[in-house]
């Protein structure tokens, strides 16, 4: 069971409230052979009984802030920076990129946090220099598609009503069957039959085009055909991921007239869509592919952005920028309104 576990987060139970749950939990992981890093982010007054099985058991293990303190309320901080803490001391460091670190005097951070940092920066500004306000992200690189959104995405119908946990204004989700070369069989699996018959009717063998990409990670789309098929897998990417992270209505008839319970972010007055990641930044119709992430008649319940303008990180320095803004964040800003560029759209582009 553990050998490729790197960390377990063990969480359950708002404070003063159920016990049992969480501290059977620990006493299961104590009788495993989980040797990876044990996180414990629960109910506060099971610390000290959890700590002493663990501790009893010779675990490694770290205490949090329970994640969620109260019914529905997030608070994800505290567990978030052990991750983190853990992350480059035991699993950086492992890759030998603990080296790299002494060479050049920084902390190396993974590249999807310096990714959030620099949206989230991008989105508040700093000091005198504003920021772009609500927006949302999408990088589509040959193994994931994760998508950012920056905004408190709270209702903003009058009749719907806000239901399940209140998300985080900074928020990345990363989707691990989605991508243009490792994930490409994962992109092939969200499409129907009826949809591939369709592209065969235009010379499209998608299976053998997804099985090709994921045998040849390293393939760079040369011919026209070749860039078509990226550019439909681009498409399907940021529409799936999209709908996985933006938040859903659910619509219910009461005395008062219809009503709708939201459930995660709504992110339908969104400003902006910006795109990175290779797909997205060599293909030359890109936002084409930003328009999969944005309102679309066929899923009218998903909160996505209505009207968004569409952006471009054309020089790929989102990561980057993520990185200075650890020191300079004033010049990391500046240089992220200059580079960010606005797309036009094609007079023939759409949703396909």
């Amino acid at each position: 069971m553990g050998k490729n576990i790197d960390i377990v987060l063990l969480a359950g139970g708002a404070n003063g409230g159920n016990q049992e749950c969480v501290i059977h939990n620990a006493k299961m992981l104590a009788k495993s052979d989980v040797k990876a890093p044990i996180v414990f982010a629960g109910n506060k007054d099971a610390i000290d009984e959890v700590t002493d099985i663990l501790k009893d058991a010779n675990k490694d293990f770290y205490i949090c802030e329970n994640v969620m303190p109260k019914l529905n309320i997030l608070n994800i901080d505290s567990a978030k920076d052990t991750i983190k803490e853990i992350f480059v001391k035991n699993i950086i460091e492992a890759k030998g990129i603990k080296k790299v670190e002494k060479v050049v005097d920084r902390v190396v951070l993974p590249t999807p946090h310096a990714v959030l940092m620099a949206a989230e920066l991008l989105s508040k500004g700093y000091q005198d220099e504003i920021g772009f306000g609500d927006l949302m992200l999408a990088d589509v690189g040959g193994a994931t598609t994760d998508i950012y959104s920056m905004a408190q995405g709270l209702p903003s119908q009058m009749n719907a009503v806000l239901s399940g946990l209140e998300e985080p204004f900074a928020k990345r989700t990363v989707e691990g069957d989605l991508g243009m070369r490792y994930s490409a069989l994962g992109v092939l699996e969200t499409f129907t039959e009826s949809e591939i018959h369709q592209l065969s009717l235009k010379n499209i063998d998608l299976l053998d085009a997804c099985t090709k990409r994921n045998h040849d990670i390293e393939m760079i789309p040369l011919t026209d055909m070749d860039k078509k098929i990226d550019d439909i897998l681009a498409k399907r990417s940021v529409e799936v991921a999209t709908s996985r992270h933006v938040g859903t209505l659910k619509g219910v008839y009461t005395p008062m007239g219809m009503m709708y319970h939201q459930t995660g972010k709504d992110l339908t007055q969104t400003t902006y869509y910006i795109g990175t990641g290779g797909s997205i930044i060599h293909s030359e119709d890109p936002v084409s592919i930003l328009k999969h992430g944005a309102k679309l008649t066929s899923k009218p319940m998903e909160l996505r952005p209505h009207r968004p303008k569409y952006l471009l990180d054309q020089s790929y320095i989102l990561s980057a920028m993520g990185l200075l803004s650890m020191d300079y964040p004033l010049i990391a800003l500046k240089i992220m309104k200059k580079h960010i560029v606005e797309l036009e759209e094609k007079q023939d582009a759409g949703n396909e």
